[in-house]
């Protein structure tokens, strides 16, 4: 089934990435880390409120139960570097999210 196959294309070809959400307003958090995989947007696509340094990241649903599905404001920590979260969007097959495709900034 496709569905199976999009965490093991991450697997593969991504790495690791913990999604992190802020538990009040505290610096209590809770996490869940799935594979990953980030790209910069390209020039065409910096539009809107998009800028230049943004990124896009494409994350397995399958390990995000805690979190899903992830939001603005949450942040994901991605080789020790700490990208927040501004908007989010789920990547459906057939009735099953399969992935997250995030918008981020920082890092």
């Amino acid at each position: 089934m496709i569905v199976n196959a999009v965490p093991r294309m991450l697997a593969r070809y991504g790495r690791a990435m913990t999604l992190r959400r802020r538990i009040g307003t505290g610096t209590t958090f809770n996490e869940a880390t799935a594979d990953g995989y980030i790209r910069a947007f390209s020039p065409e696509e910096i539009t809107g409120g998009v800028m230049e340094g943004d990124a896009r990241v494409i994350l397995d649903a399958e390990p995000l139960t805690s979190l899903a599905p992830p939001r603005k404001g949450d942040f994901i920590v991605i080789d020790n570097k700490t990208w927040s979260v501004l908007g989010a969007h789920a990547r459906m097959v057939t009735d099953n999210v399969a992935a997250y495709d995030l918008w981020v900034r920082g890092g």
